[in-house]
């Protein structure tokens, strides 16, 4: 689950370096416009939108250039902590 990532920049970004993310599989968490934008680039069955936090496990919580605007990161983190989402990667 990518939280802030737009219109699927970071996961667009991923598929150029060549790394294998399975169909279906990636997430991103933001704005109903960004999802609007992302949906005209990306086909559901390869990218989904979500507006909440879902109770879901996912193997990784990307937070690239967006834990800056999240005013109760603690909460956020205890969140993936009952989740039992364990690798949150936090990057500019």
């Amino acid at each position: 689950m990518d939280i802030g990532g737009g219109w699927g920049d970071n996961y667009y970004q991923l598929k150029l370096d060549g790394v294998n993310v399975q169909p279906g599989t990636y997430f991103v968490l933001d704005s109903e416009k960004q999802a609007a934008f992302g949906k005209t680039i990306f086909s559901e069955a390869e990218l989904g939108f979500l507006n909440d936090i879902p109770k879901a496990h996912f193997d990784i919580v990307l937070l690239i250039s967006t834990l800056q605007y999240i005013e109760d990161w603690k909460s956020l983190f205890s969140t993936f902590d009952k989740l039992g989402n364990k690798y949150v990667y936090i990057a500019r």
